[in-house]
């Protein structure tokens, strides 16, 4: 039998609790890993929309884009690329087959007395989209994964056009009327700052906004995270869009407050003079 392993977020809560002196019992450490799972894997939830629904082309699944692969394609992929329509397509297909954090084999041509000494060594490197920032090493490793495909070039493009469906390769809007209009391109947003902000908004890890949800669910998180510090500083915007994520997040805030206050002392009353 597996040894059971606490969810990520849960677990983060009881170190949390514990650093600050608080030891949770088990059915309080039972609570935070059940809430911290509906954190860690939306996908259990009842809506698969927040990690975008993943469709298969033979052999492989592709999934709606992420912050990373969006950022690979746009910002290396199409400029490398653009010359060549056909490598095109296959490095968008590629860049939604990786963009959970899938690795990437390493294509890197060795010298041969190098490869026997990693061979020897066990050393199988594996990359993932956010190392992949060399143009020789990327097509080689689009032209690998392509080679392996066991479905036709209609199937995959077939494939490409149901994940991109409702994703499409627009700029993220902004719900501020007064932006600029640079400002909200995909090539000018600071999508690692945003993740972080997330991130310690949410007691997340960062590669979660990244490489782990949708780019629509991390964009539509931080539009939202924007109209509470608005809303708390008395200005006015639009309203974003509800995900389960914050229901998730926020569950896991609730339970983390409760446990923490069933531990605080007693507060002494002073004695009347």
């Amino acid at each position: 039998m597996t040894k059971p392993i606490l969810s990520r977020n849960g677990y983060n809560k009881i170190r949390e609790l514990r650093a600050r002196g608080i030891e949770p019992d088990l059915e309080e450490i039972a609570w935070l890993h059940e809430l911290g799972k509906r954190v860690d894997n939306p996908s259990t939830s009842e809506r698969m929309d927040l990690i975008g629904r993943p469709v298969k082309a033979g052999n492989v699944w592709l999934w709606p884009f992420t912050v990373m692969s969006h950022i690979w394609y746009s910002d290396f992929a199409l400029p490398w690329f653009r010359a060549s329509e056909h490598v095109t397509n296959y490095a968008l297909a590629f860049a939604l087959a990786h963009g959970r954090g899938v690795p990437i084999p390493d294509t890197v041509t060795r010298p041969w007395s190098e490869r026997i000494v990693r061979r020897l060594l066990g050393i199988h490197e594996t990359r993932t989209l956010a190392d992949l920032h060399d143009r020789t090493e990327a097509l080689a490793a689009v032209v690998a994964w392509r080679a392996q495909l066991q479905c036709t070039r209609d199937e995959l493009e077939a494939a490409v056009s149901a994940a991109l469906q409702d994703d499409p390769l627009e700029p993220m809007p902004d719900t501020d009327p007064d932006a600029d209009a640079a400002s909200t391109s995909l090539q000018r947003i600071d999508w690692t700052r945003i993740a972080q902000e997330l991130a310690t908004a949410t007691h997340t890890d960062p590669d979660y906004w990244l490489s782990r949800t949708s780019m629509d669910v991390t964009a539509n998180a931080y539009l939202r995270m924007r109209d509470i510090e608005a809303a708390r500083n008395g200005h006015q915007r639009a309203p974003i869009v509800h995900s389960e994520i914050d229901d998730a997040i926020s569950a896991l805030q609730r339970a983390f407050a409760e446990i923490l206050a069933r531990h605080q002392p007693p507060v002494q009353e002073s004695p009347h003079e």
